[in-house]
């Protein structure tokens, strides 16, 4: 009987027409100007799909798909770069292997956001000093411009 009467309140919330959703977690919110209700977490998805397109729209509670594809690097005996320390604390040393007077390979030092920090140049400097930069993760993307074989590296700095 009460599951019953549970069942039967939730269907009544669901279709009766009002601005009701059932969540796991929710607020509402009002200032001077007026007032925001959300909500985290519904339990109730609804979706509709075009047949003339095949285009969907789902309401609710969004969830996100991911698609992970493994990343091979094939390593060439020519281009070997080796980076220590990592995680570091200011100092990041390169180590070029056989390619160490090489004027064609670039390096380039990125944000997470993609933006680029800086340019360094191989031939004057094996060291890149991180004490300019918060305390963050870095790309290092090292690169060769004649054979356009690249290396990339996620540095941490803590």
């Amino acid at each position: 009987m009460v599951f019953c009467s549970f069942f039967g309140q939730l269907t009544y919330a669901q279709n009766s027409g009002q601005l009701e959703v059932i969540g796991s977690a929710g607020e509402v919110l009002n200032t001077k100007d007026g007032s925001v209700s959300f909500t985290i977490g519904e339990i109730a998805i609804q979706q509709m799909e075009d047949s003339i397109s095949g285009a969907n729209l789902s309401e609710g509670f969004q969830q996100t798909y991911f698609w992970l594809v493994p990343v091979e690097e094939e390593s060439t005996p020519n281009f070997e770069v080796r980076i220590w320390p990592n995680p570091t604390l200011r100092f990041v040393n390169i180590d070029l292997g056989e390619s160490t007077e090489n004027e064609s390979i670039k390096c380039e030092l990125y944000n997470l956001l993609g933006v680029k920090l800086d340019d360094i140049n191989l031939l004057e400097t094996k060291q890149i000093d991180f004490s300019l930069y918060a305390v963050s993760s870095f790309i290092l993307r090292i690169y060769d411009s004649s054979t356009d074989e690249i290396r990339v590296f996620k540095i941490t700095k803590m």
